[in-house]
Order: C-alpha cells, then sequence, then structure tokens
C-alpha cells in the first residue's frame, strides 16, 4: 500500500493515509503552494489571507524566524517559495505544512 500524507484541515492535524478523502484532496492544491512571496512578510501575509496561519501567535513565530536562515545552500532565493526545499539528507517542508500541522 502507498501511503500519503493528509493535512485535517479544520483541526491542523498531519496523519498518514492509505486513501485520502476526496474532498481533502481537492481543498488542499487550491491554497497550498499559493502562499509564496518575495520577503518573509509577503510570505507570511499570503498565509494569513488563505487561512494557513489563523492564530497571531503562529504568525508571530512566522515572523520572528526567517526561513532563509535554513535554506540550503545555494537555494537562498526559494526561501519564501511555499515549496519544499531539499538537498541531501536537508529537507525543510512547505511553510503551509508548518502552518497547518500546528493545532489551532
Amino acid at each position: 500500500t502507498n501511503w500519503v500524507v493528509v493535512v485535517d484541515i479544520p483541526c491542523g492535524a498531519i496523519r498518514a493515509s492509505p486513501k485520502p478523502h476526496p474532498i481533502l484532496l481537492s481543498i488542499i492544491p487550491m491554497m497550498a503552494w499559493r502562499s509564496s512571496g518575495s520577503t518573509n512578510d509577503e510570505m507570511i501575509n499570503k498565509l494569513r489571507r488563505f487561512g494557513v496561519i489563523s492564530t497571531s501567535t503562529l504568525e508571530q513565530g512566522f515572523r520572528n524566524v526567517d526561513r532563509r536562515f535554513f535554506v540550503p545552500k545555494g537555494q537562498e532565493d526559494m526561501a519564501h517559495a511555499d515549496q519544499p526545499l531539499k538537498e541531501g539528507n536537508i529537507h525543510l517542508s512547505a511553510p503551509h505544512i508548518y502552518g497547518y500541522g500546528t493545532c489551532r
């Protein structure tokens, strides 16, 4: 069985599921990866607008820790793209995953 990771949007939990509900598969792509920005603030503003960041505490955490300090060398221009970044054993999930993965 191929397992996929499903984000449970109402509670923000991430779980593994062998067969995700079709509604979830249609909702997630609508919001995911639309929150890219050219700066940390622009990315966070979009994450907030699309409901990925739902509390001011979570928003402040995102603002306090700029993703550009953690991206693999040579990928700095992608720091505020809402997509995963990987180099070797280093993997950073897309910012929307961190937003969804934090229970509200």
